[in-house]
């Protein structure tokens, strides 16, 4: 039987939506945005927060994928009861324009390694508002800082009273890195010394946090 031109286009279709499938159900770099409460667990597939989330646990793992293990992005707001996240390629969380108002009760990023030509931070935030992250381990020691704060990408705003509570933070250059942000920092935790320091503090930060904390070798 002689295809027709739509015959064809609706075979190719239905090709591209089972690849798709298929893709998806394997993992991939593929993100995962409709999971937002309950115990969540995944693996080379990020997770983007996009809106209102209740999680109780959010156990995320990249070995092969090239992504962030974790994003919270414009709406997110609400409560991650527990954060486990495991990295060996990027960032462990990336916090972008328009989060707002979430708090990460407990949890811990650990960072394996990274890709070659790139970078590698346990929590990197860009923008967002009013996000605390609490009880916090980040064991990040492969490159760049275990908690970093700086306007960037195309975040669109100056990230505000981005906090890490009672965390526990280990980077790779300074373990903490506080650059163009607002009332944005540690308070009330124990930072490894990296390779150059504990807590570094630029310029463009506004009424930094840096309050209650111990910097000690942890070598």
């Amino acid at each position: 039987m002689l295809e027709t031109p739509l015959r064809k286009a609706v075979l190719t279709i239905l090709l591209v939506v089972a690849l798709t499938g298929l893709v998806t159900a394997c993992g991939g770099d593929s993100t995962n945005s409709s999971l937002t409460s309950g115990d969540i667990k995944l693996h080379d597939q990020s997770w983007y927060c996009g809106g209102p989330v209740d999680v109780d646990r959010l156990e995320v793992t990249i070995r092969n994928a090239v992504i962030d293990a974790v994003e919270l992005g414009r709406g997110c707001t609400g409560r991650i009861g527990e954060l486990d996240v495991v990295q060996y390629q990027k960032d462990g969380v990336k916090v972008t324009g328009g989060a707002y108002d979430l708090v990460v009760e407990k949890g811990t990023i650990e960072c394996m390694g990274q890709k070659a030509d790139g970078h590698q931070d346990g929590v990197q935030a860009m923008g967002g508002t009013r996000i605390t992250f609490k009880d916090l381990r980040v064991d990040c020691p492969t490159r760049s800082s275990g908690f970093f704060v700086r306007t960037g990408g195309m975040a669109g705003e100056v990230p505000t009273d981005i906090v890490c509570e009672g965390c526990w933070i280990l980077g790779g250059g300074y373990s903490v890195r506080i650059n163009e942000s607002v009332r944005s920092g540690v308070r009330d935790s124990t930072i490894c010394a990296g390779e150059f320091g504990g807590v570094k503090i630029l310029e463009g930060a506004v009424d930094p946090v840096d309050s209650g904390n111990s910097v000690v070798s942890c070598s």
